[in-house]
């Protein structure tokens, strides 16, 4: 067998091979292409619904009937319909799944109030102060069980007990704190391990109801005074309002006054309030109205919010016995608060666990500053 010898000073070429076959991209079929297109539509809009969504709640709230509805409504459904896109964009079309989770940070952070009070630091009590433990809450006339709502109250080891609606079905709350101070006066109830003294309180005309009760506590640092307040609900007001009230307008204008009585019934009180304040002053109690609300900013913005300040997560308080279409015991608001002037330092506040009444306790702990 003969081989050809190559060719003098010719090299031998290296093997080659051939480059891998490129397959083609999958390109689309016509009804691919046609839920793509709509997915990014779908989810553009839905960005935009939650922007509005936002502005409404964040910033118009009560200023206009339709926000001021959305205000007291439960907030995360609104994110339901980027987690659904979400889900869809992942599996055809994952470069979109940007759009969805901001939908959904817009939701779960700013329209949801989510308190993450990064970079403020919690003050230590000064020098030579008590901190002064406080609870607040709205008992609903002990319903559904006042022995959990006593039993949550003695675990948080308050100085001063500040509750509301207490007017029947509470008796056992002077039993229990028999030997406290106690001043138990019509729905409002306070119980103090410090002298305790009722100063007065507001009977406001808009509503011709009690809206507060102000009391001066003489505590180790001196005389304060601490007001516990219950406002008027706007559920009385909406009982008109149903899905075709923006077309029809049924129950819009009967809202509409209700909201300007609950607007004048907290400028009252308020007032009241001002009138009195020549010591330093803690406000407790059921404004029902969220931080975010601008009734809330007309009358108490003014005063540091406890939750606000040193409280974490979203601080629902409010309400908790649905037993409708909404989980029992997981409320969607803030409605409950307790204020400070600028007197006093707060150095912690957390909500309370317990489906004792249709509000969860809030805790809060200050201190003279």
């Amino acid at each position: 067998m003969s081989t050809v010898a190559p060719r003098h000073g010719a090299q031998p070429r290296p093997y080659e091979t051939a480059p891998p076959l490129a397959w083609p991209a999958r390109q689309p079929t016509g009804g691919e292409a046609l839920w793509q297109r709509w997915l990014v539509r779908l989810s553009w809009i839905n960005l935009a619904l939650v922007v509005v969504a936002m502005l409404l709640i964040c910033f118009v709230s009560e200023q206009w009937w339709l926000s001021g509805v959305l205000t007291y409504l439960p907030r995360a459904p609104l994110a339901f319909p980027a987690i659904v896109l979400l889900a869809a964009s992942l599996l055809t079309r994952p470069k979109l799944a940007w759009i969805q989770l901001m939908s959904i940070a817009l939701v779960a952070v700013p329209i949801m109030g989510l308190t993450l009070p990064i970079g403020t630091a919690v003050p230590a009590p000064a020098a030579g102060r008590t901190p002064l433990r406080i609870i607040s809450g709205n008992l609903q006339e002990g319903q559904p069980s006042l022995i959990r709502a006593i039993d949550e109250i003695n675990r948080f080891e308050p100085d001063i007990i500040v509750l509301q609606e207490t007017a029947r079905g509470c008796e056992d709350l002077d039993t229990e704190f028999a030997s406290w101070d106690r001043v138990h006066l019509g729905p409002f109830f306070v119980a103090s391990r410090y002298p305790v003294r009722v100063v007065d309180h507001c009977r406001a005309k808009a509503f011709d109801r009690w809206s507060c009760l102000l009391l001066e506590v003489e505590t180790p640092d001196g005389l304060v005074l601490v007001a516990n307040v219950h406002l008027m609900t706007p559920r009385h007001g909406a009982t008109g309002i149903n899905v075709s009230s923006p077309i029809t307008g049924d129950g819009v204008d009967e809202f509409e006054w209700h909201q300007e009585l609950r607007l004048q019934e907290a400028a009252e009180t308020r007032e009241f309030l001002e009138s009195y304040h020549d010591r330093p002053l803690i406000l407790c109690g059921d404004f029902n109205t969220p931080s975010t609300s601008t009734h809330y900013a007309a009358n108490w913005s003014g005063l540091q919010n406890s939750f606000d300040l040193a409280g974490h997560g979203y601080g629902y308080t409010s309400p908790c016995n649905t037993n409708r279409v909404w989980p029992s015991n997981t409320p969607w608001v803030r409605i409950d608060h307790i204020l400070a002037d600028a007197e006093w330092a707060v150095h912690d506040c957390r909500i309370g666990t317990r489906d004792a009444s249709d509000h969860r306790l809030m805790f809060a702990e200050l201190s003279l500053k």
